[in-house]
């Protein structure tokens, strides 16, 4: 039985669950019985609806397909390629509660399918290329204004969740792309009222952005000729600004463009030395990105003509390569590791601000994510080192150790988040004699939320019916603009709208933060969708 959505505006902190003490990891399933690996390493494919959950797996009899765990059962959800080849399902995606996800049946070759978790509810959602040795790869699914965007090889597709509604986003340039010419989309990102997206034709790289429901993409940017190995390797947005990295293997260049041509300026090319030859954004706030490179960490506010440099970190070891990243709060966590150290710094985009926050005993990384209030990161990669799983809050002086390992595995253990569900974090793990399968752990998480709530504007929000909002107490010719954000801070939807006008929110389920900025000011809303 599926509940009527209902919608609740809420002024407080809250706190959903909280776990007082971490369990033993669980194994849900051996889902490939005996040594063989159920769970492949290089697909973190993973999704969430309600108390469902989404993964890729293989049995070693029906190759790698779409499997769900439910109150802890697992079950295949179905077998979309009959044979041990698989479908090999990934990029899994939630949109209007189904999952999305890149698959190859073998007769239509690798196409979007969706799934509303039963066997006859997992079909083709769109074939871009006819033909089972087509490449209607999908490369990137992000919703954005309540559509859905994926791209094929060579296109681009927007849709509201029905197959009969599928359209092209045609190419602003007089080339369209395609696999002729070598057109590739490289980046998508959510931007304005659609997205901003980067592509590479033979000779050139251009960066676009859509004019929303439209499907037109408008503002083309022809950032330069391209050579054969030039490309895009970077892409956020800040300031109303797209920021990318753009990389030919001489130099790399940032770049900062609002998607018109006569936008685009250069705001940092590597100097002598090539100080970007790897590189992560980390999304901050709305003024600034942060750009990690192996020696220093730089603010990016996307307008400037130079970037801010926060300095330089782990001064004696230059070549430390950085590793993954998360934002908590007001401030984000990165870590680094260098000749046997691992460093986890912390900085709240000043160079002041940012320091060594905490020098770990283990000397080999996993990765980052932040959920909950907490940022969890994994150690142990190899054979040589007992894998371990920390947890740590804003303001911890030393991580806490959620679990860690009593034996090593003889082929490579190894920790991979794939996602959370309440307050079990599921990963995927190749300990012991079982091979690589699904396990899931209780973690002490709150997803309550402390953030001041602006108001200096007199704005009410108004439910008009199931997604449906309105802000009132604002003037008919006020250009509003609304901003929503996760309660970690990120942000993954933004319109304008004039006041009083109705206005439709993603179709989500959790508690979020509105964000209204207009004439007479600001104001912020808590608001918690539930089904």
């Amino acid at each position: 039985m599926k509940f009527s959505q209902y919608i609740v505006l809420i002024f407080s902190t809250l706190t959903f669950f909280v776990n007082s003490e971490a369990q033993t990891p669980q194994l849900v399933l051996d889902i490939n019985p005996g040594a063989g690996d159920g769970l492949n390493q290089f697909n973190k494919s993973f999704a969430k609806i309600g108390e469902t959950v989404f993964f890729t797996a293989n049995d070693g009899i029906l190759g790698a397909e779409l499997y769900k765990e439910f109150n802890g059962s697992v079950s295949l959800v179905r077998d979309i390629n009959p044979g041990a080849a698989g479908s090999i399902p990934f990029i899994l995606a939630v949109y209007k509660d189904k999952v999305y996800f890149n698959a190859n049946d073998g007769v239509h070759g690798p196409e979007l399918w969706v799934s509303d978790g039963t066997e006859e509810g997992t079909t083709l959602f769109y074939e871009s290329v006819a033909g089972p040795t087509g490449h209607g790869f999908v490369k990137a699914i992000v919703g954005m204004n309540n559509l859905l965007y994926f791209a094929g090889t060579s296109q681009l597709y927007m849709t509201n969740g029905s197959p009969d509604d599928v359209k092209r986003i045609t190419c602003p340039h007089e080339m369209e792309l395609s696999d002729a010419d070598g057109g590739t989309y490289q980046r998508m990102i959510p931007y304005e009222s659609g997205i901003a997206y980067a592509a590479k034709s033979a000779d050139s790289v251009y960066v676009f952005k859509t004019s929303g429901p439209q499907g037109i993409g408008v503002g083309v940017t022809r950032v330069r000729k391209s050579t054969f190995f030039s490309g895009i390797q970077g892409m956020a947005s800040v300031n109303e600004r797209i920021v990318f990295v753009l990389d030919d293997f001489t130099e790399k260049i940032l770049y900062s463009t609002t998607g018109n041509a006569q936008s685009v300026a250069s705001k940092y090319s590597s100097p002598a030395g090539n100080d970007l030859p790897v590189f992560r954004f980390i999304p901050f706030n709305d003024d600034m990105v942060l750009l990690m490179t192996p020696s220093r960490l730089y603010g990016i506010n996307g307008i400037s003509t130079q970037t801010v440099n926060l300095g330089a970190f782990n001064t004696s070891f230059t070549q430390g390569v950085p590793f993954p990243s998360a934002t908590l709060g007001s401030k984000a966590y990165f870590s680094i590791s260098s000749f046997g150290d691992i460093l986890i710094y912390e900085t709240n985009g000043t160079l002041a601000g940012t320091k060594e926050y905490y020098n770990s005993p283990d000397i080999t990384f996993g990765e980052m994510v932040s959920y909950g209030g907490s940022i969890f990161y994994t150690t142990g990669i190899n054979n040589n080192f007992v894998p371990k799983i920390y947890q740590f809050e804003s303001g911890d002086i030393n991580p806490k150790i959620v679990h860690s390992y009593t034996a090593n595995s003889t082929n490579g253990p190894s920790i991979q988040i794939l996602g959370f569900k309440g307050n079990q974090m599921y990963f995927s793990s190749n300990l012991g004699a079982a091979g690589r399968e699904l396990y899931k752990i209780q973690v002490d998480v709150n997803t309550g939320s402390n953030e001041a709530l602006l108001n200096t504007a007199s704005y009410t929000l108004h439910s008009a019916g199931s997604l449906t909002f309105q802000i009132q107490n604002a003037e008919a010719n006020d250009l509003l603009e609304l901003k929503m954000y996760d309660l970690q801070g990120k942000l993954f939807w933004s319109q304008q709208v004039h006041g009083n006008n109705s206005f439709q929110v993603p179709d989500i389920q959790g508690v979020f933060l509105l964000h209204v900025h207009g004439s007479e000011g600001e104001k912020s809303f808590k608001v918690s969708v539930w089904r």
